[in-house]
């Protein structure tokens, strides 16, 4: 009876009665009938309510910023004389533009 009470109220809707007899434990899980008091959260429902408009412009601008931290760099480089350096930052930057101008500025 203790758990049927406990099991009501934490809201659940299913009860497990455990008996042990002769050192044997068995257990008889049964619906109550009554739904939790909470429903269950959807958080599909919430993601969809999420505002990502912002989103794109901070990828934008995060992108932009890695470009000209690179370009920076680059020239750094190439004016220390570093062409193949600078050639592969451009490259781990993802701007293959970049490595192109490197690479041509260098053969100068």
């Amino acid at each position: 009876m203790l758990l049927i009470i406990a099991a009501l109220l934490a809201g659940q809707s299913a009860t497990t009665t455990c008996q042990t007899h002769s050192g044997i434990t068995t257990c008889d899980t049964r619906d109550t009938g009554i739904q939790p008091s909470v429903p269950p959260t959807d958080y599909s429902s919430r993601m969809a309510q999420i505002d990502t408009s912002g989103l794109d412009t901070l990828a934008a601008n995060v992108r932009a910023n890695k470009g000209r931290k690179a370009r920076k760099k680059v020239g750094k480089l190439i004016a220390a004389g570093q062409c193949d350096e600078a050639v592969s930052v451009a490259l781990n930057a993802g701007d293959l533009s970049l490595a192109s101008q490197a690479r041509s500025f260098c053969r100068r």
